[in-house]
């Protein structure tokens, strides 16, 4: 094969492939330094470090990190990060509460039966009595949850100022909340079951949140409560409601550590909780 004598030759390069480190000669960070390989089925990953010290990783939906954001994008972000590596019905959980075994027994056996709830999303939620998941020594924030006639959840209200009144009345920040709350309500302590078109559903819903994310907003969180409940307001969602009567323990507070290690121990010695995890 022979080129004419007026043939021009060409090429084409990106700027990051020719302007060197991004630490030298003042060029400074660029997208693509922080951003994962991806394939056909593997999206690229933005990352960056937390405020503590972690790596965190955010898909890369031709969004810019805001400037100044240092925390992650909250649960529903936490959950997105399993994607292409969860591909079996999951149960999710805070890492840092105690559930008790009444739960997640239920929720096992909820996953396992196959149960189809008739629509597109079939997933299932711990339900704590809200009594047994106060602090002593606080306010706390919980998804107070609507369920219907048959053990369904149609609503879920992120509130926040929970607490115990003096009466025996529970008192929230939430004006309509408060019209109905009481004691003896089902709340959600992101204890939820699900099956990876789950996840699916957020790598696209993600977009959507951070579309609408202001500037300079650097404290909104993609939150599991509020994604349920937008999924079950546009009826594409059936979420079965499993009642736990076991006590939640967390660490919302400092003073709530001396309480949760009296807790434990009296679990051990009536023989629910084992002394040695691992052994």
């Amino acid at each position: 094969m022979k080129f004419s004598k007026d043939f021009y030759w060409g090429g084409a390069v990106a700027a990051n492939q020719c302007e060197g480190a991004w630490n030298v000669d003042g060029r400074g960070m660029a997208r693509t330094d922080v951003t994962t390989g991806g394939t056909v089925n593997t999206p690229r990953m933005v990352t960056f470090i937390d405020k503590d010290g972690h790596k965190q990783k955010l898909p890369n939906h031709g969004f810019k990190l805001p400037e100044g954001r240092t925390k992650p994008w909250g649960t529903g972000q936490a959950i997105l990060c399993c994607k292409d590596v969860v591909k079996e019905p999951f149960v999710i959980i805070n890492a840092d509460d105690y559930y008790g075994k009444e739960a997640f027994v239920k929720l096992h056996d909820f996953l396992v039966s196959g149960e189809d709830l008739g629509r597109e999303f079939t997933m299932g939620m711990g339900g704590f009595i809200l009594k047994n998941t106060l602090s002593d020594n606080g306010t706390v924030t919980r998804g107070v949850s609507v369920v219907d006639e048959n053990g369904l959840l149609s609503q879920v209200h992120e509130t926040t100022g929970i607490e115990m009144g003096e009466d025996g009345k529970i008192k929230c920040d939430d004006p309509k909340v408060q019209e109905w709350i009481s004691p003896e309500d089902k709340v959600s302590m992101n204890m939820w079951a699900g099956y990876p078109e789950f996840i699916d559903y957020l790598a696209e819903d993600f977009k959507d949140f951070l579309a609408n994310v202001k500037e300079g907003d650097l404290k909104s969180e993609y939150l599991l409560p509020n994604i349920v409940d937008k999924l079950l307001k546009e009826k594409r969602a059936n979420v079965k409601v499993l009642e736990t009567q076991d006590r939640w323990f967390g660490v919302t507070y400092k003073e709530d550590k001396e309480i949760v290690q009296k807790a434990f121990a009296e679990l051990i010695q009536n023989g629910i909780y084992a002394e040695k995890l691992w052994e």
